[in-house]
């Protein structure tokens, strides 16, 4: 009986899901190619989030700038962004294209739907104070090491002036803001008795800082506008040396202005500064012992030389200027009165250069002028003229030493040749096959005055020699081996 009514409740529950199923017949009145796109419509992919890559900016009335929003997901559908300004009085914005009016501060909002990003805008008031300033890019410190505890005044924005002497002086400043620094200090480095020099540095960390103004601030206090003469000796010596967070301003630049320069002023100033982008104007003409010695060197960034108005050298003036910076092209240098060592090692090690200037015309040399001038500048195609006719102590000596690139030199017409005056000229020029010389000297002078000059040169080559010529020295000291004499 149990499974009689175990079957009964079975057949009543199949009957009473068996329902007559009507068939579904397309409407006449609808468009098949309407019903068919409708159901194979893919889904929207919604916004989550936006972002802008820049969260503020320091302004100035009429300075430009452009935001760029990032939209997440990145597949997402609707991208079409709309982007308003808090006051457009002070900053417009159209399609992320930012202008500055007036001074003040508004915020920029990238919307997307309900999803926003912003970018706080601060439009300084124009300069009514040009000596030397850093600026913040974004939060960050000045680090002040004083040494010497010389009285260095700053004033951040609109605060007032403070009078700074600590042997350690750390100014704290939020992006965009100003920092302006002014003194009555002859110099900021002493050289002591054992010759070694105590200097002023300035760094900066946890930020990268806009340096601009006139730097004659620091000597000259509120005098610096028409300020122009250096006189303490090592003045601004290693001041900004190894500070990699130092760069250029967009618009505004690092100002210079001393024609009357003292010894060793700018030593070092900016060596290893590795953001710096534009040098400012050298507009001394007369330069002084080793004004410019390593002013730039490993300047990575650096690509173009400062404009320099320099006629008449000195010692050690502009000893590594440049050494291992970025510039692509050495710049014509018109001055006919050089001094010892005046232009020793100056390009030595730029990775980057790859073109010298057209001459160098100086017809009187002075022992070691051009000592290592390009020594291992390895993309170096062309070399310059070298017209003098008098030879000196040193003064060619590895002028381009290892410079692979290099497939001609340059013509040496000097007849007579002088202590040491083209040892290791070419040495490692791997790829030079072409010299035209016209020395006379007899060969027993050769290894002091052309020691090792060729050595590692092209396998093959020309080497054109003066039709007076009596000597036939091969060899590293003379004339390559394997290479063809005419």
């Amino acid at each position: 009986m149990k499974q009689f009514f175990t079957f009964l409740i079975a057949l009543l529950a199949v009957c009473a899901c068996t329902e007559k199923i009507e068939p579904v017949l397309p409407n006449p009145d609808q468009d098949p190619d309407e019903t068919e796109s409708t159901s194979q419509k893919p889904s929207e992919i919604p916004v989550t989030s936006v972002e802008l890559y820049v969260s503020t900016l320091s302004m100035l009335p009429g300075d430009k700038a452009e935001l760029t929003a990032r939209i997440f997901p990145e597949n997402a559908t609707n991208k079409e962004v709309t982007w308003t300004s808090s006051d457009t009085e002070v900053v417009t914005v159209e399609d992320g294209k930012v202008e500055a009016i007036a001074p003040g501060e508004a915020t920029i909002t990238a919307a997307v739907g309900e999803f926003s990003a912003t970018c706080a805008v601060t439009v300084h008031v124009p300069f009514s104070y040009g000596g030397m300033c850093l600026e913040a890019v974004s939060d960050g410190w000045i680090v002040i090491s004083n040494p010497l505890q010389l009285t260095i005044d700053y004033k951040v924005e609109e605060e007032d002036w403070v009078s700074a002497r600590d042997e350690q002086i750390s100014i704290s400043a939020k992006a965009g803001e100003r920092v302006w620094f002014r003194g009555q200090n002859e110099t900021y480095a002493v050289e002591n008795e054992d010759l070694s020099v105590t200097t002023t540095n300035i760094r900066c960390s946890g930020s990268y800082f806009y340096l601009y103004g006139n730097l004659m601030s620091l000597v000259c206090g509120d005098a610096y506008e028409t300020a122009t003469v250096l006189t303490g000796e090592n003045t601004f010596r290693s001041l900004f040396s190894n500070s990699r967070s130092i760069t250029n301003h967009p618009s505004l630049d690092i100002e210079l202005p001393a024609t009357t320069l003292s010894p060793y002023c700018y030593w070092s100033m900016f060596n290893s500064c590795t953001s710096l982008t534009r040098a400012p104007k050298l507009p001394a003409r007369i330069l002084t012992e080793g004004c410019y010695a390593a002013m730039f060197s490993y300047c990575i960034a650096l690509k173009k030389f400062p404009e320099m108005d320099a006629t008449d050298m000195a010692y050690l003036c502009c000893t590594w200027m440049m050494r291992g910076s970025g510039i692509e092209e050495a710049p014509e240098l018109p001055s006919m009165n050089l001094a010892r060592a005046c232009y020793e090692f100056m390009f030595m090690d730029c990775p980057n250069l790859k073109k010298a200037m057209t001459v160098l015309p100086a017809t009187e040399l002075a022992a070691f002028c051009y000592t290592g001038m390009f020594q291992r500048c390895y993309q170096l195609e062309t070399a310059p003229e070298l017209p003098a006719q008098k030879m000196v102590y040193y003064c060619y000596s590895h002028m381009f030493n290892g410079c692979k690139s290099l497939t001609k030199a340059p013509y040496l017409p000097a007849t007579e040749l002088y202590t040491a005056c083209y040892q290791w000229m070419f040495r490692d020029c791997s790829s030079l096959s072409y010299i035209k010389a016209d020395f006379l000297t007899a060969p027993d002078d050769f290894y002091d005055h052309t020691t090792d000059w060729v050595d590692g040169v092209a396998a093959e080559g020309t080497f054109v020699k003066n039709p007076d010529a009596k000597w036939d020295v091969r060899g590293v000291n003379g004339v390559p081996e394997g290479w063809t004499v005419e």
